[in-house]
This record gives structure tokens, C-alpha cells and sequence, in this order.
């Protein structure tokens, strides 16, 4: 089996794990009065910040020095509601994967389904998939790692996150190719020209504070 076999592997005894928890606390919390309910879902939120610390481990153990575990959830939103029933979508990015390419790493995601379907509860893990994304270290990418730090991460919101991410990545796959120059005009004339979103507003300015430290011209 290849490694993404392996963390998928991973990530299925993850979620059922996490599934198992929340019935069983669900189950507990239904005979309690309310004070008491409250006091067993807090343990079972503790419980559940120690699984993730259990999974992370156990991905570190299989990646190896053959990349890094993230474990950074980037998306969660509700696609689905009604009387009764919920369907929740909680996408992370899982890990990097070093490749033989220079520069580049194999970045793997995976997709979780959270529901509630008339007090039967789900946690499934619906997808896993890779893609390819340039490596970030002061070494090599000295202003992408920096502009990294510059940005705002707090007040970017997650319907333009994906946008400003792809910019990143561009920026960062110019910056090893040393097209850094020409890259970074188009994404200032790019970010200027979405000007009224405020989101690229802070990267803009963020471009321009990184520019300045590394004593680049923009």
C-alpha cells in the first residue's frame, strides 16, 4: 500500500473513533439533567482534542521524514438543514509529501461529513485527494515565507481564503523558478484591481510590508 493509502487508512479509524465518542457521550448526557449534561459534553470535547493529538501522532508515524503533518482545518460549513437533520462539510489539509521534484511538495486533503439525522449521529470520511503546491522555507522563498507572516490570517474570510492561497502558491512556484519579479507586479496589478474586497485589501498591504523587509521594489 502507498502512503496516501496508509493516512487514508489513518483518517477512517479517525472518524469512526471520533463517531463512537460523540454517540457514547450523547447516550450518557441523555439521562443527566442539564448542568450535569453540560459538565459530560466538556469532557467529551476533552476527549475529542485528544484524539486529534492521538491522530496527528499516529500520521507522523506513518509520513516519517518523508514530509509533514498540518492537520489544519480550512473549511466547515453546513450544506444541508432541516427539522431534525444537519449535514456538515469540515475539510483539512491533512500533510505535504516531499516529491523528487524541486520545490514541490504532494499536499493531501481530506473531506469529512458531519450529520445529525433525527438523533443518529455520523462522522464519515467522504474523500481524500492530493494536489501539487510549491514548498515555503526562508531559504528558498525568502518573500513568500515572509508575506506569509504579514498577512492577517484573522480577518481573511474563507469565501476568498482559496483565491488568495492560489496567488501564494503562484508567487512562491515564481520565486523558486526565479520569475519572482515579473510574478509579483501581476499579483500587485491583480490585487489592486479587487481593490473593494476588503480581504484583498490586507493583502495588498501585506505584499507591501513584506516587500520593504526583504528590500524588494514592488
Amino acid at each position: 500500500m502507498d502512503i496516501v493509502g496508509k493516512i487514508e487508512e489513518v483518517l477512517e479509524e479517525y472518524a469512526s473513533t471520533r463517531e463512537r465518542i460523540v454517540k457514547e457521550y450523547g447516550e450518557r448526557a441523555k439521562a443527566l439533567e442539564w448542568e450535569e449534561a453540560q459538565e459530560l459534553l466538556a469532557e467529551r470535547d476533552e476527549r475529542l482534542g485528544e484524539l486529534e493529538e492521538e491522530v496527528v501522532k499516529k500520521l507522523e508515524e506513518v509520513i516519517g521524514e518523508r514530509g509533514k503533518v498540518l492537520w489544519e482545518c480550512v473549511d466547515s460549513h453546513e450544506y444541508a438543514s432541516g427539522m431534525g437533520f444537519s449535514h456538515t462539510a469540515i475539510t483539512l489539509i491533512v500533510c505535504d509529501l516531499w516529491t523528487d521534484k524541486p520545490g514541490t511538495a504532494l499536499r493531501v486533503w481530506a473531506q469529512f461529513r458531519r450529520s445529525a439525522v433525527y438523533g443518529r449521529y455520523e462522522y464519515v470520511l467522504e474523500d481524500v485527494w492530493t494536489e501539487e503546491v510549491p514548498i515555503v522555507d526562508d531559504e528558498h522563498t525568502p518573500f513568500t515565507a515572509k508575506l506569509l507572516e504579514e498577512i492577517p490570517w484573522q480577518y481573511i474570510r474563507p469565501i476568498w481564503a482559496r483565491n488568495i492561497e492560489k496567488m501564494i502558491a503562484e508567487l512562491a512556484r515564481a520565486e523558486w523558478e526565479g520569475r519572482l519579479r515579473e510574478k509579483l507586479g501581476e499579483t500587485v496589478r491583480e490585487l489592486e484591481g479587487g481593490a473593494w474586497i476588503y480581504d484583498y485589501q490586507h493583502v495588498l498591504a501585506a505584499v507591501y510590508r513584506a516587500a520593504e523587509a526583504l528590500g524588494i521594489q514592488v
